[in-house]
This record gives C-alpha cells, structure tokens and sequence, in this order.
C-alpha cells in the first residue's frame, strides 16, 4: 500500500492485494479514480477524456454557479454529501450540486498493511454543514472484494437536512452492448427534464416496474440491458426505488466479467441510474441513496454492501446529533460456466 503518490499534484494513496488495485485522490475527496481488476487488467471506473482535473490548479473558463462537481468532475467514484442533485438552498444556506466533500482533501492515515489486510482510514468535515464522515477501505489476501466502512456524525445539537450517497460511474467492458444489470428493484421512475439532454430512452416522468419502462413513442423497453448506441446519443436519468435487498450488479455475460456492490437499504433504500452515451463519451452509473428522511433513531445504524452505479436522488434526510454507519462492499469476479 502506498500513501504518497502524487497524481497530476494530488496526494493519492494506492490499496491493492492480488485481485485488485484502487487508486484514490486524497487531495479530491478521496475520489476512486481507479478500481482494477488484475487478472484480467480491466480498470471498471469511467475516465473523462479531458482526464483528471485538480481543483487547485485547473480553473474552468466559465465557471458554473454552485456546480463545481461538474467543473471538476473527470469520472471514476465520489462521496455525495450533504445534497445529491442540482444546487438547492436549505434554511438559507446553498448547497452546490453533489454538495462539498467530492472536492476538498480528506485526512488519511494506514491502519493496517500487512500480508492479509491492508486498510486505509479517512476523514472530511463539510465546509457547508456540522457533518463528519468517516470511513475505512479495506483490501483482504486473495478477494476481489472492496469493503469500505463509514460513520457520518452530525456535530451540531440541531437536525440537519441532507442526502448522501455515492456517485460511480463506469466504463471500459462494463458499458458494451449486451451488458447486463441486475437489482432487486420493483418501481422504475423516469427523471421529468433532464436540462441540455439530447434523445432519451424513457418517456420523462414515468413510473413503471422494473426492469421495463416507456419509450418516448410508448414502445417497450428493457433497461436491464445496454443497448448499442443510437446515432446521435442518448441521455438517460431514472431512479430505482422498492428495492427487496441493497444491490445491484453489473454483468458482461462474453467476457464472463461482473462488478456488484451490496449495501443496507434500510439506510440506502434507492438507487439511481444514469448514462450518456455517445461520442465523444459515453458512461453508465447507479448508486444508493438516503430515504427521505432520518428520524431521531438508534444512536449508530448498520449496513452492508457491494458495488454500483451512479447518480444522487433528490430526496432529503435528517441527522440529528448521532452518528449513522454504513458498511459497502465492492465485489468483482469472474463468471464460471
């Protein structure tokens, strides 16, 4: 394991065991910038064209108001906190788009790195909100398996509105024609507008079962498979909800190749679903998300997890002053016959 590699000149930390490497930018929100699986040197994370940008160096041209997720944003996997979704304002105070942590350097210390577990802690405190979020990666000998461990602590006396989640998307194999996702999902909601969009899948605003929705002329459509890309591109932004277990699954039934995460739904009971497909990009993501609202439970929440696909619900939730812990656990294997 390595903690002081500098990438385009930000503090990454490397966590790798046989099956896997994960690279993750320190110095960017502890950003998962690389999730390879070895044996068959597949990298599953999404890498913009324009490459990773560094929020202390590279200053857009234009930037937008409130959205610095997107002026920086170069793919791979980010930590969604406190807001998923467009700039909102909550009791006065704005919240950019995918909130804070995303972009700002996260404290990092090795717990563990010896021959069978390796194991980073991290830390972030938001610049907007008294949160506190904690979490450990960790890499056992021999399993294709990230599990990644988190407290999220609310420092203040008072509630506070959020969403958290997290934000993966994929390339490379994981987005060919004929790739295959899986979730123990029962409703289907297609996003209303999705501002600058070119052609969609879906009829916006649906509601269906899935893993089957509505096509703009009323047609029938599977969303469980990757379709070859239309001329032209399309967009697509729609949310899983009624989900019987916290997960999903990404599968290349050629190359006999998948990627899942697992989670608690309990505490994540949503998943998002988004792609762009097209020149000169094209992406696919999902993730879990926080319902729409905490309530002043058990002081620590558990949860368990594998991996997945990107985007946040505009739902909120509420944390009083306790903490609320989640468990993910990314795991990438081969399938047998």
């Amino acid at each position: 394991m390595t903690v002081d590699v500098a990438y385009r000149g930000m503090q990454t930390a490397v966590l790798e065991n046989e099956a896997l490497r994960i690279s993750i930018l320190l110095d960017k929100g502890a950003e998962i910038i690389e999730f390879l699986y070895k044996p068959l040197d597949i990298d599953f994370m999404y890498l913009a064209p324009w490459g990773v940008k560094n929020p202390r160096r590279d200053v857009p041209a234009a930037a937008i108001p409130d959205a610095g997720f997107l002026d920086y944003y170069s793919g791979g996997w980010q930590e969604i906190l406190p807001n998923g979704g467009p700039r909102v304002v909550v009791r006065g105070a704005s919240y950019g788009q995918h909130g804070d942590v995303s972009l700002i350097p996260w404290s990092c210390r090795v717990t563990e790195d010896g021959p069978d577990r390796v194991a980073l802690a991290l830390s972030v405190r938001s610049p907007r909100t008294p949160l506190y979020l904690e979490k450990e990666l960790s890499l056992e000998r021999g399993r294709a398996v990230l599990v990644i461990k988190e407290r999220l602590t609310n420092e203040s006396p008072v509630p506070v509105d959020l969403m958290w989640g997290h934000h993966v998307a994929f390339g490379g194999v994981l987005i060919e024609p004929g790739v295959r996702i899986a979730a123990p999902a029962e409703r289907l909601l297609a996003h209303d507008k999705i501002p600058g969009s070119g052609p969609r899948r879906l009829a916006p605003g649906q509601t269906s079962t899935w893993p089957y929705g509505r096509g703009p002329g009323g047609e029938r459509v599977a969303m469980d498979v990757i379709p070859p890309v239309p001329a032209g591109g399309c967009e697509e932004m729609a949310y899983l909800s009624g989900l019987r277990e916290g997960w999903y699954a990404v599968t290349h039934p050629a190359r006999r190749v998948g990627f899942a995460l697992r989670w608690d739904a309990a505490l994540f009971p949503y998943l998002c679903f988004g792609s762009s497909s097209g020149e000169p990009r094209t992406i696919r993501g999902g993730e879990g998300c926080t319902p729409s609202r905490w309530s002043r439970g058990p002081a620590t929440r558990r949860t368990g997890s594998r991996r997945r696909s990107g985007a946040a619900r505009s739902s909120r939730s509420k944390a009083a002053r306790r903490s609320k812990q989640a468990s993910w656990r990314s795991c990438t294997k081969v399938l047998r016959p």
